[in-house]
């Protein structure tokens, strides 16, 4: 079965923006949408689940009754409907006390009852806050923190899944309007309902927002090509960027930016190896004296950490392509 996450494995590119520079080089910044595994991966047969409270009824007293915990599973199966990555979610009707885990005929019973296949239940809600005026710097402001820990239940393992999770939230006001921080009840609800979103994000692949640029100058050839990466003609670019780097005349320091573009260009169209292999080039290349600057230090030591970004990217794509059933 093909999840109906409808999202394709890879980036979304955005608008390039222009980092303002007095140099002939310049630096092209653009936001890529990356599509992240789960922290949990979903057999394919898994299409419909439950979510349900199993927090025992002792630990209600902490939260002046059990709305805490229901609004953070309503929240989750809100979200994850909204999703689609699942044929169907549903919220049980009743709480099970902390039950579930020392009973696997109550986890089968469920399934039955609500034809499922899964399910996923908070089993623990651990909270701090804090309220502060801070003279200093001028305002006030309410922290919570909620650390929720929750059990994936199937209905072909005994034992549970278990995946626990850290929420952190705050409000903040000037200093005379510190009677105006909410009040700690409806914070409280305010933060799980949150916090069921962000489980969500963690439960199924979900897309992340990070930066990337690509190097120009007043190089006809570089400016080109970034033409043609603004039309998303990226094999013209890459033509372009491999006919720089070809060119026995020209300088290091244009290699340097033509290896970086192709990498990040490479990775864009999904072709992690060839993105790693183009990232090793401008590594290797950074050695020449004529590459240094202020802008080619900074791009080589995040080069450094891109390139273990790729290697862990290609292990994420695996994994991605398992939880969407693609493979």
């Amino acid at each position: 079965m093909e999840k109906k996450i409808h999202l394709k494995i890879g980036v979304l590119l955005s608008v390039l923006a222009f980092f303002a520079s007095c140099s002939t080089t310049q630096l092209k910044y653009t936001q890529i949408d990356l599509l992240r595994p789960a922290k949990v991966t979903f057999d394919a047969k898994i299409k419909r689940v439950l979510v349900v409270n199993d927090i025992p009824k002792l630990d209600y007293a902490k939260f002046e009754g059990d709305s805490v915990p229901y609004f953070c599973v309503a929240s989750v199966t809100e979200n994850l409907q909204m999703k689609s990555f699942f044929e169907s979610v549903q919220l049980a009707k009743e709480s099970t006390n902390g039950k579930l885990k020392k009973n696997f005929n109550l986890v089968k019973s469920l399934c039955k009852k609500y034809d499922v296949d899964a399910v996923i239940a908070l089993n623990t809600i651990t909270s701090g806050y804090d309220k502060e005026r801070n003279d200093w710097e001028g305002y006030s402001a309410l922290l919570i923190r909620l650390h929720t820990f929750w059990n994936v239940y199937t209905l072909d393992k005994r034992v549970p899944k278990e995946l626990g999770f850290t929420d952190d939230f705050s409000w903040e006001m000037s200093l005379e309007d510190f009677d105006k921080l909410p009040k700690m009840e409806d914070a409280y609800i305010d933060a799980t309902i949150l916090t069921g979103s962000n489980v969500v994000e963690r439960l199924i692949p979900s897309w992340e927002k990070q930066d990337r640029y690509f190097f120009t100058s007043k190089n006809k050839q570089m400016i080109k090509a970034m033409d043609e990466v603004a039309k998303k003609n990226w094999n013209k670019a890459i033509s372009i960027w491999n006919e720089i780097v070809a060119n026995k005349s020209s300088k290091p320091k244009q290699k340097f930016h033509a290896y970086n573009n192709l990498a990040i260009s490479y990775e864009i169209l999904g072709n992690i190896n060839r993105a790693i292999s183009y990232t090793d080039k401008a590594i290797e290349l950074y050695s020449d004296a004529g590459v240094r600057g202020k802008k080619e230090l900074k791009v080589f030591e995040d080069l450094l950490l891109y390139k273990d970004f790729l290697t862990d990217r290609k292990k994420e794509i695996t994994l991605l392509k398992k939880q969407l059933a693609n493979e």
